[in-house]
């Protein structure tokens, strides 16, 4: 994935406690049942993942590059003489875990150097705080160093740091932050991440190691340390009050993946996934940088008792310039299922009057349903209702807004896709045995059959997928939309692995094992294509938001090829043949639109910044542009909401309606 912007920017404070010194001798010590979990890891990997490699020398040579790439992302830490001591490690690491006395010498090795590089670098930052800071000259910083050589030399590492010393200092006084107050603030945060790195603990080694290898599977499958199995979600369940966003770690950032319906973050509105979280403040108290913090750790400041604030400083994942941030206060809660229940409005396209039914995630009681509830909460008996209601009110047509649906229950897309067809297959299930479950559609009614349009984006994933597949293999509709949906069409299991070392070790072993999300199954089409990876093409394309952001499943490293089976036996009920007049109908809307057109040109500018490899430290270089960017911020901010998407999409069903009655 190509990771944007990576600078170090301090905006908050944190502890004051003085940075413990690098001592060789308390380099964490592994436990003698963790070469027995890494041996485990391997062997589930190996006999349960859907599409298992060979652990072989070439698994070890990228198992060796993700951990490395784990603990020096942009390559500003270790040296290359480092990497070359590395180097033996290359085609060794799938022996040390395939034998009888399986070893993890690679996985403590690297991090206690890893913990003498980085008290190294950050004594040589810290040292740098104290001298002159010119944001004036020509200097500028390289975004992203993940590809390029490590620093030969000490003094060329501590250059490198130095430079992100710069961009901090003058991303903050951008905003407004005194120099004095930010040198403070920054010398406190190399103090904070100086002491993480050095207190971590047998079981972060082991997370970040095994990590690195399950990863080289697929980017959902990941192994975590023991008591941590939820650390990387902030969970919407009893015991868990936050403001419902799953996270993840990249690079030195933690990102936000997706939004959970119905949270504080879904009804709040400003965050999106991709948005980077820099710092965390309990109401109204100081903010504390989590650059570089370990995501369990992010996660406890996060989190909290409901009802209470919290404050999340972002970098959106739109901005021009990583000083271009803002601040949002969010009160946790418990997600209310209520709230994320689907909604039915209406739009009007010159004499047609079109039903819209927003539908944010695939919900169901599963207590409900397990005990047989003919009244349980569902989103497919949420639209059944709502389509009668349409029904009545006599609409034209329907559109089923699945935007920013990232899935949720596949029984619910089995039975919302059967709403709109009578009777037959909607997606097909297959285990890496070639164990194919074709899930039916339970109800041989229809309830609406009448002109359909799904509306999607990059952001619908896995069971809005499913739907979207549906409606277009049979012909029942059209999806309109991005380019394609995410891609997501795998599905994971989780395996305690508490029990197997229980087991192996005669229940002697003092310590806790954690736990591994394998992918084990896979989406397939009625048609035989896969959901994975291609996602679902639009009939019809509009311009995106999200076009040119790293958001969909291929953007992932390792993810999951597409790939296609036998088609399941199914009878279309409609086609578009003959339709292709209505991508030129609306290219031409889209082209004199001018909401289309302002975002274009946004999404060309975005583009041509993507694509700078650095970036200026001249402040007031940096100040002008960000002044521009904000003025055409304030001046969009100032307009009433407008979906034109979405009544680009009714113009489509308006289109398809003329086209389908001539």
């Amino acid at each position: 994935m190509r990771l944007r912007h990576l600078v170090v920017l301090l905006l908050a404070g944190c502890s004051a406690e003085a940075a413990p010194e690098f001592d060789p001798g308390k380099t964490p010590e592994l436990a003698e049942h963790h070469p027995m979990v890494a041996s485990l890891v391997t062997t589930l990997l190996r006999y349960q993942h859907y599409e298992p490699r060979d652990i072989n020398d070439s698994l070890s040579e990228v198992w060796l590059e993700g951990y490395l790439k784990s603990l020096d992302f942009n390559r500003t830490t270790f040296l290359a003489s480092d990497i070359e001591e590395f180097s033996r490690f290359t085609r060794k690491l799938d022996d040390d875990v395939l034998s009888k006395a399986p070893q993890m010498e690679a996985a403590t090795l690297i991090y206690a150097r890893y913990q003498e590089r980085i008290s190294e670098r950050i004594t040589a930052a810290q040292a740098a705080l104290k001298q002159p800071i010119d944001l004036s000259g020509t200097a500028t910083w390289t975004l992203d160093r993940s590809e390029l050589p490590w620093p030969s030399t000490a003094a060329e590492a501590n250059g490198l740091w130095r430079e992100q010393v710069m961009e901090s200092v003058l991303a903050a006084e951008l905003q407004g932050t005194e120099r004095a107050e930010v040198l403070e603030r920054l010398d406190k945060r190399y103090e904070r991440v100086l002491k993480d790195v050095l207190s971590a603990e047998a079981n972060d080694v082991m997370e970040y190691y095994l990590d690195a290898l399950t990863r080289n599977f697929d980017p959902h499958s990941v192994y975590f340390k023991p008591a941590t199995s939820d650390d990387f979600d902030i969970e919407i369940s009893n015991s868990v009050e936050g403001i419902g966003a799953q996270l993840r770690t990249e690079g030195m950032y933690t990102t936000i993946v997706r939004i959970i319906p119905g949270g504080p973050a879904d009804l709040d509105g400003t965050l999106q996934p991709g948005d980077k979280i820099i710092a965390v403040s309990q109401g109204a108290g100081e903010p504390e940088d989590i650059i570089d913090l370990r995501i369990d750790r992010v996660v406890r400041q996060i989190r909290g008792k409901k009802g209470t604030e919290v404050r999340l400083t972002v970098i959106p994942v739109d901005a021009a310039d990583n000083a271009d941030t803002r601040i949002v206060p969010l009160i946790r809660d418990q997600v209310a299922l209520t709230e994320s229940d689907a909604e039915r409005t209406a739009i009007q396209v010159g004499d047609q009057t079109f039903g819209v039914i927003d539908v944010p995630s695939f919900y169901m009681d599963s207590s409900g349903r397990k005990e047989s509830d003919p009244e349980y909460k569902s989103v497919s008996s949420d639209v059944r209702r709502l389509l009668g209601e349409l029904k009545a009110e006599a609409v034209d047509g329907v559109i089923l807004d699945l935007r920013g649906n990232g899935g949720g229950s596949l029984y619910e897309a089995v039975e919302l896709s059967g709403l709109f067809v009578s009777r037959g297959p909607m997606v097909q299930v297959r285990d890496r045995e070639g164990n194919n479950e074709v899930l039916r559609d339970p109800d041989n009614s229809t309830v609406y059959d009448g002109p359909l349009v799904v509306l999607t984006d990059p952001l619908s994933a896995s069971a809005s997928e499913i739907v979207a597949g549906a409606i277009q293999d049979y012909g029942r509709g059209l999806v309109v939309g991005a380019q394609t949906t995410h891609g997501k069409g795998t599905v994971q299991q989780i395996v305690d692995l508490d029990m197997f070392i229980e087991r192996m070790t005669g229940g002697s072993s003092a310590g806790r094992a954690g736990a591994l999300k394998v992918t084990t199954q896979k989406f397939y089409r009625v048609s035989g294509g896969s959901t994975q990876n291609r996602g679902v093409l639009s009939d019809i394309v509009l311009p995106s938001p999200w076009d040119g952001l790293d958001v969909y499943e291929s953007d992932l490293d390792n993810a999951l090829p597409w790939d296609e089976i036998e088609p399941a036996r199914y009878t279309p009920v409609g086609s578009i043949a003959g339709m292709d007049s209505l991508q030129a109908r609306s290219s031409e809307r889209v082209a004199a639109s001018e909401d289309f057109q302002e975002l274009l040109e946004n999404l060309s500018e975005r583009e041509r910044r993507s694509e700078e490899t650095e970036i200026s430290l001249n402040i007031e270089t940096r100040r002008q542009q960000l002044e521009s960017d904000d003025g055409e911020e304030d001046a969009a901010e100032d307009e009433e909401p407008n979906d034109f998407i979405l009544r680009e999409a009714g113009a489509v069903l308006s289109d398809y309606i003329e086209l389908a009655g001539s």
